[in-house]
């Protein structure tokens, strides 16, 4: 019987093929595993290609679109708009200076450090800043020490247009003093008071901050190292020496809201407003005609005040009724919101008037003849709106008018209204000047220039209306103190004997 013998090659052969097919299984698992990856790979791609398409088409209306403004104000709540069709970021470059670092921490005070706040606040800024166009530079990016003299050179090298240095107040000794002051230098720039008023206005509007306040002084020595043309200013944004006042700056909200008023100061700064007219002989002299007549027997004067409604008009209001008295409101377009509304209303209701001080308060003489006349209507018509009267008057900001002015005011039946007594509330915030100014300067058919968005006005104005009254002036409305006046024409006063 013949039996069946496996080779000896065939025995040694059954090993390798069981190693082949091991072998080739690894190899298909590896194959796999790559066809795997290159699947993940080709989903993410898909995947980034459409996010950016999806970023791209909520990003480029931004910029290009007619809505600008509007998706502004939807993605960076709190913000004040300035002009619905032309955004005021366009590339300014912008330092931002995070005040101390390094070895110099600033103030200290329970555990908070200056030096920490300044530079989570300037983060804050800059991204605020950069989304609405602007180039932002900060002089320093971490906690590192840096002189006084090379945050002034950032500056320079940067060929900034505007400046804004953060800091913290701190007062030894004293827990109890609070509020936000901006400090500026006017005798190397006379724009650095403009340009601190707004964004010291806008601060304290949004947190509802003491305001204590413009500081102007050469003595600040960070200013005083900057180019002379730079408009720039110091804001101490709050006292860290107040135990109530640092529980707020330590809080984010708290902080961002700081931001977002430095933000709406800047927007503010450079929506046309810093332009000062380059040649005086664009603004002209009154017409012989342009002062109304008042009997000789009866006193009177005309509060106005300009740039609000603000957070201390109804207080105002209330004091004017308290005294039987009434004044006139320029008011802004853009602030006319929220409860503000009613005030305009409580205003008229109670015997004051309220009349345009343009929309978003852009120099009227630095734009083109529709966009004066847009500016001085939309405001105009907002305030028709809510109060049912149409304004008769225009207060152009800074008084400043051209023929285009004049003729845009004839057009739509509006008489521009200046003034003849100016204590210039926005530059001293103080409460003495204010009111020795107006006692000193007051004659019958006086027309004094206020600003209700202080207030140091409003405290002034508890004694300034009373003593006026003494001294025998009924405080009247502009169309009282006018009577009929004539569109198209300048009005510096009521009255001149």
């Amino acid at each position: 019987m013949n039996s069946y013998k496996v080779p000896r090659a065939n025995i040694h052969e059954l090993p390798r093929q069981r190693n082949m097919s091991k072998r080739r299984e690894a190899i298909r698992k590896k194959q796999k595993n790559r066809l795997f990856i290159l699947g993940a790979v080709a989903v993410f791609i898909v995947f980034a290609v459409f996010a950016i398409i999806f970023i791209s088409s909520h990003t480029e209306p931004i910029a290009n679109n007619n809505n600008f403004m509007h998706r502004r104000q939807e993605n960076l709540p709190g913000f004040n708009i300035i002009d619905a069709n032309e955004p005021a970021g366009n590339g300014q470059r912008i330092v931002i200076d995070p005040g101390h670092g390094g070895n110099d921490p600033g103030a200290v005070h329970g555990g908070v450090s200056e030096k920490d706040l300044n530079l989570s606040m300037a983060f804050r800024l800059r991204d605020y800043l950069e989304q609405l166009g602007y180039a932002v530079i900060l002089t320093l990016e971490s906690d590192v020490t840096l002189s006084l003299q090379e945050r002034a050179t950032t500056a320079k090298n940067a060929e900034a247009d505007a400046f804004v240095s953060i800091h913290h107040n701190a007062l030894d000794n004293d827990a109890v003093t609070e509020g936000i002051e901006t400090w500026y230098n006017d005798t190397a720039n006379e724009l650095n008071a403009v340009f601190a008023g707004y964004v010291q206005d806008e601060i304290a509007d949004i947190t509802q901050a003491k305001d204590r306040g413009l500081r102007n002084s050469d003595r600040v020595i960070l200013l005083r190292e900057l180019p002379a043309a730079l408009p720039s200013c110091l804001i101490e944004v709050g006292f860290l020496s107040s135990n109530k006042e640092r529980e707020r700056l330590i809080c984010p909200d708290y902080q961002d809201k700081i931001a977002r008023g430095i933000v709406n100061g800047i927007e503010k700064f450079f929506s046309g407003k810093n332009r000062l007219p380059e040649q005086q002989s664009e603004i002209i002299s009154p017409p012989a005609d342009s002062r109304g007549q008042r009997s000789e027997n009866e006193k009177m004067i005309a509060l106005t005040f300009d740039d609000g409604p603000g957070r201390h008009t109804q207080e105002l209001l209330d004091l004017l009724a308290e005294h039987n008295s009434a004044a006139t409101f320029f008011v802004l377009g853009d602030r006319i919101t929220g409860s503000h509304r009613q005030i305009l209303r409580n205003a008229v209701e109670q015997g004051s008037e309220v009349a345009g001080h343009t929309w978003s308060h852009r120099l009227l003489t630095a734009l083109t003849y529709e966009e004066a006349k847009r500016e001085i209507q939309s405001a105009n018509d907002a305030i028709f709106e809510i109060t049912g009267i149409y304004p008769k008057f225009l207060r152009a900001p800074f008084g400043l008018f051209n023929n285009d002015v004049r003729d845009i005011s004839k057009e739509l039946g509006l008489s521009l209204i200046n003034w003849n007594i100016d204590p210039e509330d926005w530059r001293n915030r103080d409460v003495d000047i204010i009111y020795e100014h107006i006692i000193a300067a007051a004659g019958n058919g006086g027309i004094i220039l206020l600003h209700d968005i202080y207030e140091s006005t409003l405290e002034a104005m508890r004694r300034v209306i009373p003593a006026l009254i003494g001294a025998g002036y009924r405080l009247v409305t502009v169309s009282e103190l006018l009577g009929d006046a004539v569109p198209g024409n300048i009005y510096y006063n009521g009255l001149i004997f």
